[in-house]
């Protein structure tokens, strides 16, 4: 795989240097940066990795409860003896 290095894209030319240096046709190179600047801020929001899915929360829920019983258990356990 080629990893282009620098900036692939000026966009006062028609035809981009990247697409000369490497195998890669302007129109994908248009493409990616079209997708780049319509996602780009979702990179930098720093509140997307603190956001749980709805599954996530719910399966961390339900781990909790499981521990805390587990505890209880354990305590009425001893309780018994």
């Amino acid at each position: 795989m080629i990893i282009p290095r620098g900036n692939l894209y000026n966009g006062d030319q028609r035809e981009c240097w990247g697409c000369r240096e490497y195998p890669t046709r302007p129109q994908q190179i248009n493409l990616w940066k079209r997708e780049f600047l319509t996602r780009a801020e979702a990179v930098f929001d720093t509140g997307s990795k603190s956001k749980k899915t709805e599954a996530e929360q719910k399966e961390e829920h339900l781990l909790k409860v499981i521990g805390q019983q587990k505890v209880e258990l354990d305590f009425l356990k001893d309780a018994l003896r």
